[in-house]
């Protein structure tokens, strides 16, 4: 194989990756359910559902956790000392 076939072949390649990302990012692949639609958004978590707005809401836009789910996390760090 010489080298412009092969950069053919690199260059090919790396579009097509991108292209695949793209189609799986634009079809819903990222799991994403908080879109901007939609009167829910999901804790990452416990994939508990909360009405936007909510306290637990607001704290999922933050942390990408319901309250709950962020003192859990919180009360392991601290006990872990990291």
């Amino acid at each position: 194989m010489d080298i412009k076939t092969f950069k053919f072949f690199m260059v090919f390649s790396i579009i097509m990756v991108l292209v695949i990302v793209l189609v799986a990012e634009c079809s819903g692949g990222g799991g994403n359910s908080s879109s901007s639609s939609s009167k829910t958004v999901e804790c990452k978590w416990c994939h508990q559902d909360y009405s936007k707005g909510t306290e637990n809401a607001k704290s999922i836009s933050r942390t990408n956790m319901c309250k709950k789910c962020y003192n859990n996390y919180k009360g392991t760090k601290d006990a872990l000392g990291d």
